[in-house]
């Protein structure tokens, strides 16, 4: 026997609390006890969406309770866009900039070196070096500026697989091979994804990213005789600065100097087409 469905006169109360805003809609539904079955008629013979004041809300869960002998009481639910309820494709967007940590070794500019007394015959410069010590430069963490932002999209369960799971996690700690939301090949970082499954058997999947700027021809000890112009720095890649001591007559004493700027892929490349959003 096919299921009946009917809706029932006291059905359609709205809740408009400015959180947690609500319509609930009731149904008769009659000819079977099978529960699967009943909870896909709520699904087939209900709208997906509704308009309420102009606004579009979606179904966003559904219930049922025995009341006889084949006849249930079926309760659906809907509410203003939110996470939960988004239809299949459907995207929500967050971001924040800064907020990393960096570690640099030079500043932007020296401000000023001054002597302790007479114990020393000069204050050196070390030309922007930060934290000198006789072995090396240790420099300091600053905040450095970063672009995280996170897409939740709504996947279909034929899409979420165990295969597109793994997939998920092997381009975990991957750069952008190519570019990705109008961010240069090798400055977005994919920091990895989670998923939580729907009542209507869909998921919903959040994607973290971080971004860095692109540098290219990034002057390094600007206005010394020691300037390094670097040709490109990718976001992700890392640069690095060696060193060597060179005597400094005025302070009588080794001052480090650069001597070298390196840009090392820590990295690997990934194909963020295959994310599928």
């Amino acid at each position: 026997m096919a299921i009946a469905l009917s809706e029932k006169f006291t059905s359609r109360k709205i809740n408009s609390a400015s959180s947690g805003a609500s319509q609930e809609r009731t149904y008769t539904l009659t000819g079977s006890d099978d529960e699967d079955a009943l909870l896909t008629a709520l699904a087939d013979e209900t709208d997906a969406s509704i308009t309420v004041e102009s606004d579009t809300w979606y179904r966003s869960g559904r219930t049922i309770a025995p009341v006889g002998y084949q006849i249930w009481e079926g309760r659906v639910t809907y509410t203003p866009l939110t996470g939960r309820n988004l239809p299949v494709d459907q995207s929500q967007y967050r971001f924040e900039t800064g907020g990393g940590s960096q570690h640099v070794s030079s500043s932007i500019k020296n401000i000023s070196n001054t002597k302790a007394g007479d114990y020393t015959p000069d204050a050196p410069n070390f030309g922007g070096l930060i934290n000198v010590t006789s072995d090396g430069v240790d420099g300091i963490d600053i905040i450095a500026p970063i672009f995280n932002f996170s897409e939740m999209h709504v996947l279909s369960a034929d899409t979420v697989t165990e295969a597109y799971k793994v997939q998920l996690m092997e381009l975990t700690a991957t750069k952008n091979a190519a570019a990705f939301r109008g961010i240069p090949a090798g400055s977005v970082l994919f920091m990895g994804a989670s998923g939580s499954s729907r009542d209507d058997g869909n998921w919903n999947v959040t994607f973290n990213f971080a971004a860095q700027k692109k540098l290219t021809s990034y002057v390094l000890f600007a206005g010394t005789a020691w300037t390094i112009t670097v040709p490109e720095k990718l976001g992700w890649n890392y640069l690095w600065i060696r060193y060597h001591d060179v005597w400094n007559d005025k302070a009588k004493m080794n001052i480090k100097r650069p001597l070298s700027a390196h840009v090392e892929q820590v990295y690997g490349n990934g194909d963020f087409s295959l994310l599928g959003i």
